[in-house]
């Protein structure tokens, strides 16, 4: 048992990995698009706070419902990683 388990611990030191740093920009439909993100932003944020005033024990509740409607919003773009 002891032999079989150098066998596995040598096998994997002979193993070679590339490198995986990246040696210029990415290409331009990679890049991460502000004025799309911006537009939804404002668009969410006219949406949710249109006509709404400010009331103690709602406000945390609004924040929560902006941020969610937000984190779904950005993960329907699609936007590279």
């Amino acid at each position: 048992m002891l032999y079989a388990q150098q066998q596995q611990l040598s096998s994997r030191s002979d193993l070679r990995f590339e490198n995986t740093y990246k040696m210029g920009p990415p290409a331009p439909e990679l890049l991460f698009d502000s004025a799309s993100v911006e537009m939804m932003l404002s668009q969410l944020l006219v949406e949710f706070l249109s006509g709404h005033k400010y009331k103690a024990q709602q406000s945390a509740d609004t924040a929560m419902d902006i941020a969610t409607t937000v984190r779904n919003r950005l993960k329907s773009l699609a936007l590279p990683r």
